[in-house]
């Protein structure tokens, strides 16, 4: 799942997220913009490093939709 197309009910599918953690995702890139990889979610108030290794296999930046946004 892209992290940067996604909606916020989407992202709280992901296993150990959770709707609290998927909306502050969705509120952080609406304020923040896109993200330009994985690991920039740990800023993310809620994401940890833990959190984020659970996520990762799930989630990929698609390149082509990242440029659009640039």
């Amino acid at each position: 799942m892209d992290p940067n197309a996604a909606s916020a009910e989407q992202l709280a599918l992901l296993p150990g997220l959770g709707p609290k953690r998927a909306q502050a995702i969705y509120t952080f890139r609406a304020q923040h913009g896109s993200f330009a990889s994985i690991r920039e979610l740990d800023e993310v108030s809620g994401i940890g490093k833990k959190t984020l290794e659970r996520l990762e296999p799930y989630l990929c930046i698609n390149p082509a939709e990242f440029a659009k946004t640039r």
